[in-house]
């Protein structure tokens, strides 16, 4: 059978107009690689989540540590402290029973304050003298304190300890050779160089 005359001309104009087939191989290895990129994603995205949930972990852990430390620091300062206080008062009850004390009561009863009752332990062969506080006067510690005085002869009275009332039963205090008598009066907090005579106490003669 013989073509039509213009068939040849049909098949080139359709062969000019047309486009190659597709590259299945091509194809196939677009979509294995585009698979693999994702997969890949994928295991980063993992191995970031991972990483930062250690961290979290790690950081967690140290915190939870270091707090730990701290407050066994702080356990180990308060226990110290409480030894250290211990031993002081333990050294100090020991003092006090030195037979060379002297235990003087107040001389005289100061109307204004005839309920104090203190002790005062004097020892002239060690040099130390304790205030033993059964009973003070009443006072703002954030605005006043008790203070010690050492009188020699007609000398000013000379300034010494200056204390609160916080709970102390006996406290140490300073000894000055050569005193007559010491006395004890309110003042105001931190102490002051001349003594308050309508805030006195009571004195104590050597």
């Amino acid at each position: 059978v013989s073509p039509s005359p213009g068939l040849k001309a049909q098949i080139l104009q359709a062969a000019r107009g047309s486009k190659p087939p597709a590259n299945n191989n091509t194809t196939d290895k677009k979509k294995d690689s585009g698979r693999d990129y994702d997969l890949l994603k994928g295991l980063l995205g993992l191995l970031t989540l991972l990483s930062l949930f250690f961290a979290y972990n790690w950081y967690t852990s140290r915190q939870e540590a270091d707090t730990t430390e701290e407050r066994y620091r702080a356990q180990i300062e308060t226990c110290d402290s409480i030894q250290e206080a211990s031993n002081r008062q333990y050294a100090i009850y020991q003092d006090l029973t030195n037979p060379n004390n002297r235990i003087l009561g107040k001389d005289a009863e100061v109307p204004k304050y005839d309920e104090t009752e203190i002790y005062f332990y004097h020892n002239p062969v060690d040099k130390k003298n304790y205030l033993q506080l059964a009973s003070l006067p009443p006072i703002d510690n954030n605005t006043q304190s008790y203070q010690l005085w050492s009188i020699i002869g007609n000398n000013p009275p000379q300034p010494l300890d200056v204390f609160q009332s916080d709970g102390d039963i006996v406290i140490p205090v300073q000894h000055i050779e050569g005193t007559q008598v010491y006395a004890i009066t309110i003042e105001r907090k931190g102490g002051v160089q001349s003594p308050t005579l309508d805030d006195l106490i009571g004195t104590f003669t050597i």
